[in-house]
């Protein structure tokens, strides 16, 4: 199955009262995540990442997700960002000086994730249960991890997103008119507990045919 995932970050200026240095423990976080057995056994082929890209650059990585016949993509964005009432979609601060609408990252679509862990305030969290499923392992407990088989996980990984049907799943971080939380040490607290909840998560173990 031919798949890709894309981590965008923008921390902000250094030296801003808004810096948000968690960013790049989510990038690392992220990467380290989707590289695990659990994770889905992601090589390093499958994974771009970009800090502070550029409007032409993310619209080229969208067109190159149909252009390669991706099949499932994960795309992931770790900054700044605020709503727009008029497009009523998120806007992603790519760099600064561009801003780019997420409702484009849905753009030719196939079997699609897309986290927005945008700057903003603080609150409850919750994790939609259809990305714990994809993200999670069946049948095995946290204990076990360290013995898997990471090509036989990627296949049963590969082998659960061709049966899911064609689908987007949108993320985000919180409410409208609030701001999320970062933190150095751990990343944005919207990412990291998500992957953290992921890792937790277990489900029914399946019998083996």
């Amino acid at each position: 199955m031919k798949r890709r995932i894309i981590i965008l970050t923008n921390p902000g200026k250094l030296g801003d009262e808004n810096y948000c240095e968690g960013v790049y423990k989510d990038k690392e976080n992220y990467i380290s995540f989707f590289k695990a057995p659990y994770g889905g056994y992601w090589s390093d082929s499958e994974i771009k990442y970009k800090d502070k890209p550029t409007k032409s650059w993310v619209n080229n990585e969208i067109r190159l997700l149909m252009q390669d016949e991706i099949e499932f993509s994960i795309i992931i964005f770790c900054g700044h960002g605020w709503y727009s009432s008029i497009s009523e979609s998120n806007i992603l601060d790519l760099n600064g000086i561009e801003e780019y609408d997420s409702i484009d990252l849905r753009k030719d679509a196939n079997k699609r994730i897309i986290i927005h862990d945008s700057c903003r305030k603080v609150h409850d969290l919750y994790i939609n249960e259809s990305i714990q499923k994809l993200f999670s392992v069946k049948g095995i407990s946290l204990s076990e991890m360290q013995r898997l088989n990471p090509d036989e996980c990627k296949e049963y990984y590969n082998t659960t997103i061709l049966q899911c049907p064609k689908q987007i799943i949108c993320s985000y971080s919180c409410d409208l008119n609030e701001t999320a939380g970062d933190d150095p040490p751990i990343g944005g607290f919207y990412s990291s507990s998500l992957i953290k909840s992921c890792d937790k998560a277990k489900v029914q173990k399946q019998p083996k045919n």
